[in-house]
């Protein structure tokens, strides 16, 4: 099924905010796809969404590239010898690396079971059931108060729990980097922290989904309007990151949650009268 240049557009546009903010990547992928009049499995979609994920992948790393160089710690050398700049910025990109390694591994059983989560994803009725508990736990992490961690004050039990959310954000309804913040003000990071931590550790599942979709609708065929969705995939996503950046300074994701709360109701909806 070939897709015109609204469709790219708009699934384009949706991938890259669904990606970085507070919101639902498949629930509301699900129903753009449904008032688009593209499959819910997603058959139509497939490459530009693989492609598509790559963008959001750079374009996060670009964006957060600095975070791999800084981090402050309080540890001192014998003698109470301060750490170098240079010792603390090697230090800041070992333990981002470190995190996203260890933060990958509970991942792994939800990539395994990745192929069955789409059929789920084709019903709507589930699906609005799901984004409306990822409402409730927005809602719940912005009421538990933020706390102050930084990357140097985290331990691989932090990375583990992350990853583990960040792949249980395959369900469909769930979104990985909303269910990630979540994990990380429950942790007691600071919320700008949170957003910048959770986007970066999902790098490596962005990755590992552009992939598998490429491996599964290569043969689908590429068309250069891709390349103006990725364009505005790359565009969105810069901007989303900036709106994410300004909500968490503001110290609150209250109206995220009332954004999926409502989104689970019109999901609900458009299952009624499919």
């Amino acid at each position: 099924m070939a897709i015109g240049w609204l469709q790219i557009l708009m699934m384009s546009a949706v991938a890259a905010m669904t990606n970085v903010l507070p919101l639902s990547e498949s629930g509301h992928g699900a129903a753009f796809r449904k008032l688009l009049g593209l499959p819910l499995n997603g058959s139509a979609d497939g490459l530009l969404s693989a492609l598509n994920y790559l963008v959001i992948a750079f374009v996060i790393l670009l964006v957060y590239r600095r975070e791999f160089t800084q981090g402050k710690t309080r540890r001192t050398l014998g003698q109470g010898r301060r750490i170098r700049p240079s010792q603390e910025r090697r230090m800041a990109a070992s333990r981002m690396v470190t995190l996203m390694i260890v933060g990958f591994i509970p991942m792994i059983p939800f990539l395994v079971l990745y192929g069955r989560f789409a059929v789920l994803g084709e019903r709507l009725l589930p699906v609005a059931g799901i984004m409306a508990v990822l409402g409730l736990l927005v809602f719940s992490a912005d009421r538990t108060g933020f706390g102050k961690r930084e990357l140097m004050d985290l331990n691989l039990a932090d990375g583990l729990l992350i990853g583990l959310f960040l792949g249980l954000g395959l369900i469909p309804g769930l979104s990985p980097v909303t269910m990630a913040i979540v994990m990380c003000l429950w942790r007691g990071l600071s919320p700008v922290f949170s957003v910048k931590l959770s986007c970066l550790m999902a790098v490596p599942l962005l990755l590992f989904r552009c992939v598998l979709g490429l491996a599964a609708y290569a043969s689908s065929g590429f068309s250069f309007r891709y390349v103006i969705g990725m364009v505005v995939c790359g565009i969105v996503t810069y901007l989303a990151l900036r709106l994410a950046r300004f909500v968490a300074q503001r110290g609150s994701f209250g109206e995220f949650a009332t954004v999926l709360l409502g989104s689970a109701a019109f999901v609900f909806i458009l299952s009624l009268v499919s």
